[in-house]
């Protein structure tokens, strides 16, 4: 009778790490710039909200997980090629 046991089965069915690990890399890779691509949106929406006008551009980059002002306008300014600031009063003056 083999064993059956769940790490057994479990250590049979797993990859090789050494194998694996380029596709581990590259699914976190896919994760981070997914999720950097929808804090941005929410960044750009909240920008462009003209209800959210009075709101520090610095707070609204906190809300969206940078800590540091100085992060979020160069992440900002990477994926738009514009500062917050700049991108902000575009919106109010396109009104």
């Amino acid at each position: 009778m083999r064993n059956s046991s769940p790490g057994t089965i479990g250590r049979r069915a797993a990859p090789e790490p050494a194998t694996d690990r380029p596709h581990r890399r590259a699914r976190r890779a896919h994760f981070r710039r997914r999720r950097r691509q929808q804090r941005l949106a929410r960044c750009r929406r909240d920008l462009a909200d003209p209800a959210q006008h009075t709101v520090p551009i610095g707070a609204i980059g906190m809300r969206w997980g940078y800590p540091r002002s100085s992060d979020f306008t160069r992440a900002f300014r990477a994926a738009t090629g514009t500062t917050p600031s700049e991108y902000r009063a575009a919106g109010r003056a396109g009104r």
